[in-house]
């Protein structure tokens, strides 16, 4: 009878070995599988638009590694401006440039980018908005997602 406790106590002591070996594992190799900020989810506000109207992207991006990283909207400029862009860590939109929103690098944490986006008046057929979350590095390896509007 006295082993049963000792087998409790081994296996509590395997469960603990476990649960410490698996929090480390979700940490190191987190890190090193996600080597790159990842987006998380690219939304944009309507798929129709007027000529003249407005729209917003949000974007969700993660980084698991300590290291600066943008998040960087691209499209052509005859069709279509950014006259604002804010972000959101879980306060409500604020400025994007503003130390809160450079985007915090703590596990499990994601920053959102808002860009508001003004269609030009004389713009027809279809914007493509590209979004990417990259380090800021030249040649950076980029997490990228298109998002099409349609101008009617």
């Amino acid at each position: 009878m006295a082993s049963a406790p000792r087998r409790l106590r081994a296996r509590g002591l395997g469960a603990v070995t476990i649960a410490l070996i698996a929090a480390v594992g979700l940490v190191a190799p987190a890190g090193a599988a996600h080597r790159n900020p990842q987006l998380h989810g690219v939304h944009v506000s309507t798929t129709r638009v007027r000529a003249g109207g407005t729209f917003s992207i949000v974007a969700k991006a993660r980084y698991r590694v300590v290291q600066d990283y943008e998040v960087v909207f691209r499209f052509d400029p005859a069709k279509v401006s950014l006259p604002d862009e804010t972000c959101d860590t879980g306060s409500g939109p604020q400025n994007a440039d503003n130390p809160t929103c450079e985007y915090d690098n703590q596990l499990l944490s994601k920053t959102v980018s808002i860009g508001y986006f003004q269609v030009a008046p004389d713009a027809s057929g279809t914007i493509s908005v590209t979004t990417c979350a990259r380090i800021e590095i030249a040649g950076s390896h980029e997490d990228c997602k298109e998002r099409r509007v349609r101008v009617r």
